[in-house]
């Protein structure tokens, strides 16, 4: 795959990623009492917590991943 081939899809990937993961995130904090706009700040937060993370990094997270695990510290600090 040449240099641009994998921009795209890291490009690609980046886009899809953060954007499931801010919709599923959503969805499971309105079904655990969160109101709509806790939420969506909750999980606007949480995305740019992992943005900056490599493709690579992004495929192996779980919800128990150190990097996963400080983003919801962070998030959930700044909704104090």
């Amino acid at each position: 795959m040449s240099a641009a081939g994998c921009d795209a899809f890291n490009k690609g990937f980046n886009q899809a990623f953060d954007k499931s993961t801010h919709d599923s995130c959503v969805t499971s904090a309105v079904a655990h009492q969160a109101s709509p706009d806790v939420a969506e700040r909750y999980c606007s937060c949480l995305v740019d917590q992992l943005h900056p993370l490599s493709v690579q990094e992004k495929q192996h997270l779980s919800q128990t991943s150190d990097k996963v695990v400080q983003a919801v510290a962070h998030c959930k600090a700044q909704l104090q």
